[in-house]
C-alpha cells in the first residue's frame, strides 16, 4: 500500500503553500514529480546541507537554508535545514530537523482567511526568513546572557571556565557560518525576479537585509567579546601558575644548601671536620640556614 504524503497545503487566491513537516521519501518524490525537480535538485532536498546555497532552474528556484538552533540541554547551537522551492505561484517548504517559527508561521496563515505574506511565494519566503532572523535575535540573547555570566566570573579559580568560554565561542561562531551567506542569497533571489515581482519583494527584503545586519554585527561584538575574555582568562590562570612555579622554585633553592648539608654530613665517614666539636649541631644549622638566607637575597636582588 502507497504511503500518503503528509504535506499540508495553504491557498489563497493563485498563492499556494506546500509545508512538508518530517519529510519521507514520499514527501519528496512527490514535490519532485510535481515541479519536475531535476535529480540533483531531488538529491539535494532529501539530505541535509551543511550550508545555505541557491540554486535557479528555469521554472523554479531552489534555496537550502540552514538554520541555527540552540539546545538548551547541551548548551549547543545545533544546525538545522529548511529546504525552499519557490516559483512564480507557489512555494513548498521541507523541514529537515527543527524550524518551529516556519511552522508557527504556516499555521497563521493556515487559520485567516487573508494574509499580508500570500501576495506572492517570494513574499511568504520573505516572512519566513525574517521569522529566522527573529529567532536567531531571540538565540542572540541567550548567547549574550552566557558571555555576560562568563565576564562575572572570567577571574575565579574555576577550571571549566576555560570549557564554557570555548563553548560560547563556538556556538556564536556557528550562528555566524549560517548568517553568513543569506544576504548574497537573497541578493541573487532578487537580480532573478520579475520586474512585476519587485515591487512586492524589494519592501519586504529591504527590511530583512536591515534585520540581517543587525544580528551579524551584534554577533560579531559578542564573539570579540568572548575572544577578550578567553585572553584574559588564559592571563589570569598562566599568571596564577608562574607564581605557583616561582614559588616552589624559590623553596628549592632555600631548601637546597640544606639538603646538601645535610647528605654531605650524613655520609659514611669516620671523622666529619665538625661532628664532635662542641655546639657541632648549632653550626651544622647556622651554615644551612647561612647558606639559604644568601641564595634569597640574592634571588630578590637578581628580580
Amino acid at each position: 500500500m502507497t504511503r500518503r504524503s503528509t504535506a499540508s497545503r495553504i491557498k489563497r487566491g493563485t498563492v499556494e503553500w506546500i509545508n512538508v513537516e518530517h519529510a519521507r521519501s514520499v514527501d519528496i518524490r512527490a514535490i519532485a514529480q510535481e515541479f519536475n525537480l531535476s535529480s540533483e535538485h531531488m538529491r539535494l532536498v532529501k539530505t541535509a546541507s551543511h550550508r545555505s546555497r541557491l540554486f535557479v532552474a528555469p521554472k523554479y528556484v531552489l534555496m537550502l537554508i540552514t538554520h541555527p538552533v540552540y539546545d538548551k540541554a547541551h548548551d549547543d547551537v545545533v544546525i538545522h535545514e529548511l529546504d525552499v522551492i519557490l516559483t512564480a505561484k507557489k512555494i513548498v517548504t521541507v523541514h529537515h530537523g527543527q524550524t518551529a517559527h516556519v511552522s508557527e508561521l504556516f499555521s497563521e496563515v493556515k487559520s485567516k482567511r487573508t494574509h499580508a505574506a500570500m501576495k506572492h511565494p517570494a513574499v511568504v519566503l520573505a516572512h519566513i526568513l525574517t521569522a529566522l532572523t527573529m529567532d536567531v535575535y531571540n538565540m542572540l540573547e541567550t548567547l549574550g546572557r552566557r558571555v555576560d555570566s562568563i565576564e562575572d566570573r572570567v577571574y575565579e579559580r574555576n577550571t571549566g571556565l576555560l570549557q564554557e568560554i570555548v563553548s560560547a565561542q563556538t556556538n556564536i561562531i556557528d550562528v555566524q557560518k549560517t548568517l553568513e551567506s543569506r544576504a548574497s542569497m537573497i541578493e541573487r533571489l532578487l537580480s532573478t525576479a520579475s520586474t512585476t515581482a519587485k515591487r512586492h519583494l524589494n519592501p519586504a527584503y529591504e527590511q530583512l537585509m536591515h534585520h540581517t545586519a543587525e544580528v551579524h554585527d551584534s554577533l560579531e561584538i559578542e564573539y570579540r567579546t568572548a575572544e577578550t575574555l578567553h585572553r584574559a582568562h588564559e592571563t589570569y590562570l598562566n599568571a596564577r601558575t608562574n607564581r605557583l612555579i616561582n614559588m616552589l622554585t624559590a623553596v628549592t633553592i632555600i631548601v637546597m644548601p640544606a639538603t646538601l648539608m645535610a647528605g654531605i654530613f650524613g655520609m659514611n665517614t669516620s671523622h666529619p671536620w665538625i661532628l664532635g666539636m662542641q655546639y657541632d649541631f648549632a653550626i651544622i644549622i647556622s651554615i644551612m640556614a647561612l647558606g639559604g638566607l644568601t641564595l634569597w637575597f640574592l634571588i630578590r636582588h637578581l628580580r
